[in-house]
């Protein structure tokens, strides 16, 4: 206030003394603030106002300004209403005197008149203020009424519409989850049956090892056994031929030779004998060991069985995780099926096999032909033609034979169409589903016979083992793509990138890779679900694709992160296809009859910039996301530059050595002081915390915390200064001076449920009223988690502590997130202080706001106040208090001290200690 007296009472007149007072309450009512403001306005307490205002006795005429001041808004009215209120404060002060003598009859009339048409006079301007003033409230609530219905409405069609969109929403995700429980329990089942099926055939390949050992010994013994015989047979025909036994003599024409020595013939008969019956009894003690071993070399040394060959290679075929190596797998294994049909046909001597096959329970039936092509009335593969065929209607797993001389109706009608007149058909059906079909037409026999009982078995176990084969194909093909594709979009993921990606990079001279980020998933996912997010997705995907060609690597990251790799592009070429694909993807995408704008960063690196020797695709990835991060909303494309590498380097090393810089007192706390206007008095001062690096010098604040609060220590650096700031109040009120602290919350801080706890334990551990602390909280770090801030934030308030919204104007501000954030204090943000002495617009804003915070009875508190005019007007708007470098830089604790004994004065008022400016700076 203007004076610095004490509000006191006169006696006066009581009729007057109490239309001044009904004057002064209608203004009160009028302008809608609280006895608290009005008396923060006049310096004195909500109580002292409220007797003055009771009429009980006549206010000084001080009080009677600051009131009419504090309650007139427009300055146009403020002559009228002081005129009118000096007059009755005049009237109240002077009563009236006693009539003096008698005088003249004619006279006393006309003054008895001119008294009343005074009166009169008076009481009309009165009631003229007063009409003026309703009809001036009557058309604010009017307009204000006419405001509320139309937002009313407003939100009334926004909320019918979410309504509908989350009815959609429920139902799609209901479907959804259904179908991935189902998919999920198919999954469970094929794995299952495909871990049965390798435990089986890891036991038949343990069988086969043992018998190829068998083999191998019984051969060896076989071959040990004939190179005895060999030799006894040979010893014995050397011995006859020796003796001459049975030779004819040559050129002795039909004589016969004459005989040797009987006992030396008997002798070699008898030998001979005994050697021939010890070779027979050799023959007939190991023939059965011998024939057996026969036919399982034989069998070794036979052919392999080709069909079982093929079926070998499809079951080991695969193809790595880019585009060109899935289709030359799917051409290598059509080739291979199409063998197969070939060996069924001329193992089964038929004229014709058809083999239909389906990769997937969604793609299409393909269909095989191996011997007579067939008529072009079932070439179609048509899926309703082949549902519809009565040989394809599968009831089991069993093979079944059709003749035309059994059939009638549907099914001599499906031999028709295949120009057949025996047919076999048995399923190929797979753990979960029907995987496809083999027919066997017309078998080409001479005697008519047709297919017999063992061509039957025979079908049936080899359709086993290629339902087997198909259905291990199926999974591992399924495993694949799992492992090296996006579910989602199926372009590559992560994996599948780096693995497509890196033998290209070693064959070609430069290699970059792009990173493509989209920043406007959240919010539509947040929105409209995820459904629509995933859909903006997936035409992202698709317009990279269309953009780079089918040649080039693409993987989806994560979220809205896409990676491609581009060999031997120059650095000029780099830029243009960066700039194709930011205006590609910035176009607006529809998405539920709307149409969003979705933000696009590019950065890339190439192997020509990176650091390290032989970059990898992981390496390039890291720096091409380095490149992202670095730009910005004027400079939307960056290029990796070593530079930015040494930028994250700091920001690592920063973080890494926070906590010790802690310890080792590098990290402090700065002060700087607020100042009640107009009145300058000092009520206490913010908290800022100061870094010093020993290697880097000063480190701003807005380059470390940020980096602070994403590494999860920004409650170490909340305690730290917590602390700091109450010890500093304790100092405070041991000198008996009750200034307070404001400490700024960080968003992940609003989000503790046990912060409320450390704070109560904190202000008990330092003595500190909780009045004297203010957290001083940003709009947008509420609004970001608010079902979790909120409550916090009620805690705190309960507790008695100050709660302040910092940067008013430049989040979330609105009435409605005020009546529902539960705060005692706004503060305006710098900016628009700082343009109120060149922009008219910043000067309306801050006149708003402190209108608003008033009518919500909030202080309005406002920073980067430097000059003496920001001040004179945040004044003369009635701004509570200001804070700035007009009063003070931050400055350490030891030097706040100086500045309070050298630029304040201590000043007793009520029994309170106050420090008061002495000037302004």
């Amino acid at each position: 206030m203007r004076s610095g007296r004490p509000w006191g009472a006169l006696k006066g007149d009581d009729r007057a003394r109490h239309d001044l007072a009904r004057y002064l309450r209608g203004l009160v009512d009028h302008s809608g603030l609280t006895l608290k403001v009005i008396g923060r306005r006049c310096g004195c307490s909500d109580t002292t106002v409220s007797k003055q205002l009771a009429g009980e006795h006549l206010p000084r005429w001080e009080f009677v300004e600051a009131v009419v001041e504090a309650c007139t808004s427009d300055e146009r009215h403020w002559p009228d209403r002081k005129r009118a209120v000096r007059e009755l404060w005049q009237r109240a002060v002077h009563p009236r005197r006693p009539d003096p003598p008698p005088a003249e009859p004619g006279l006393v009339d006309a003054h008895t008149r001119l008294v009343r048409a005074q009166a009169e006079t008076i009481a009309t301007q009165r009631r003229l203020i007063e009409v003026t003033d309703e009809l001036s409230l009557a058309r604010r609530q009017l307009l204000e009424s006419v405001q509320v219905e139309h937002r009313s409405s407003q939100v009334i069609a926004v909320l019918q519409v979410v309504l509908l969109r989350l009815s959609a929403l429920i139902s799609n995700l209901t479907a959804e989850r259904d179908r991935r429980l189902s998919e999920a329990t198919g999954y469970r089942a094929e794995l299952a049956q495909a871990r049965r099926k390798l435990s089986d055939a890891e036991r038949e390949r343990g069988r086969a090892r043992n018998q190829l050992g068998q083999a191998r010994e019984e051969r060896e013994r076989a071959s040990a056994l004939t190179e005895l015989l060999h030799d006894r047979i040979g010893r014995l025909e050397d011995r006859l031929r020796q003796l001459g036994v049975g030779s004819p003599d040559p050129g002795a024409g039909d004589v016969v030779a004459p005989g040797p020595n009987p006992s030396t013939a008997d002798e070699i008969l008898l030998d001979t004998s005994a050697g021939l019956d010890r070779l027979q009894r050799l023959l007939d003690e190991h023939g059965d060991e011998l024939a057996e071993l026969e036919s399982a070399t034989s069998a070794q040394e036979a052919p392999r069985d080709p069909l079982s060959g093929l079926l070998d290679d499809l079951a080991s075929e695969g193809f790595g995780p880019h585009e060109a190596d899935a289709d030359e797998g799917a051409d290598r294994a059509e080739g291979t099926w199409q063998l197969v049909a070939e060996h069924i046909r001329g193992r089964f001597d038929a004229n014709r096999v058809v083999l239909r096959l389906r990769a997937d329970s969604q793609a299409p039936m393909c269909t095989l032909v191996a011997g007579e092509p067939l008529p072009s009335r079932m070439r179609r593969d048509d899926p309703r033609r082949l549902r519809e065929d009565a040989l394809l209607r599968f009831a089991g797993a069993e093979v079944r034979r059709f003749r035309v001389a059994d059939a009638d109706g549907e099914v001599a009608e499906a031999l028709a169409r295949r120009d057949a007149r025996e047919v076999l058909v048995v399923p190929l059906r797979g753990a979960t589903q029907l995987l496809g079909a083999v027919e066997v037409h017309d078998r080409l026999d001479r005697g008519g016979h047709g297919f017999r009982k063992a061509h039957l078995a025979a079908l049936r176990d080899l359709a086993g083992r290629l339902a087997i084969v198909a259905d291990n194909r199926r999974l591992l093909a399924r495993l694949r793509h799992d492992a090296y594709r996006d579910p989602l979009t199926g372009l590559l993921n992560r994996p599948g990138f780096r693995e497509a990606a890196s033998e290209p990079m070693r064959a070609a001279a430069t290699a970059v890779v792009v990173r493509v980020d989209l920043d406007v998933l959240s919010a539509v996912s947040d929105a409209l679900g995820q459904a629509w997010g995933n859909r903006m997705v997936v035409a992202a995907g698709r317009r990279l694709r269309d953009e780079l060609g089918p040649e080039v690597p693409l993987a989806r990251l994560e979220g809205g992160a896409f990676a491609a790799l581009l060999l031997d592009r120059q650095a000029e070429r780099v830029k243009e296809v960066a700039e194709r694909l930011h205006t590609s993807l910035s176009r607006p995408y529809p998405v539920d009859r709307l149409t969003i704008e979705a933000g696009v960063v590019i950065g890339w690196a190439s192997t020509r910039d990176c650091e390290a020797d032989d970059p990898d695709a992981d390496a390039l990835l890291q720096r091409a996301d380095v490149a992202v991060r670095a730009t910005s909303e004027g400079d939307p494309l960056r290029a990796y530059a070593p530079s930015m590498g040494q930028i994250f380097l700091r920001r690592f090393q920063l973080v890494t050595q926070f906590r010790s810089a802690l310890e080792s007192g590098q990290v402090s706390v700065h002060y700087q002081p607020k100042v009640a206007l107009p009145s300058r008095q000092v009520i206490g001062a913010e908290a800022l915390v100061r870094w010093r690096h020993p290697e880097f010098g000063r480190v701003d604040p807005d380059e470390f915390v940020p980096a602070v609060e994403a590494t999860g220590l920004v409650d170490v650096l909340t305690d730290f200064v917590l602390d700091r700031a109450l010890e500093r109040v304790r100092r405070w009120v041991d000198r008996g001076l009750r200034m307070s602290i404001a400490v700024n919350l960080s968003v992940r801080t609003l989000a503790d449920e046990e912060f409320p706890d450390r704070v109560g334990a904190a202000l008990r551990r330092h003595g500190v009223p909780p009045e004297l602390l203010t957290f001083e909280l940003t709009e947008s770090g509420v609004m970001a988690d608010p079902e979790r801030a909120l409550p916090v934030l009620r805690r705190l308030h309960a507790m008695g502590v100050v709660l302040a919204v910092d940067d008013f104007g430049t989040g979330y501000s609105s009435l409605a997130y005020l009546r529902q954030l539960p705060v005692d204090e706004v503060k305006i943000d710098k900016s628009f202080v700082l343009g109120m002495g060149t922009d008219l617009g910043d000067m309306a804003v801050v006149r708003s706001i402190v209108e608003l915070g008033h009518s919500l009875g909030l202080t309005v508190v406002a920073e980067g106040v430097e000059d003496d005019a920001a001040r004179d007007q945040l004044v003369s708007m009635g701004c509570d208090v200001a804070q700035g470098y007009l009063i003070s830089r931050p400055v350490p604790d030891e030097d706040l001290e100086e500045w309070l004994r050298a630029r304040t004065v201590q000043v007793e008022r009520n029994g309170t200690m106050r420090v008061v400016l002495r000037e302004w700076g």
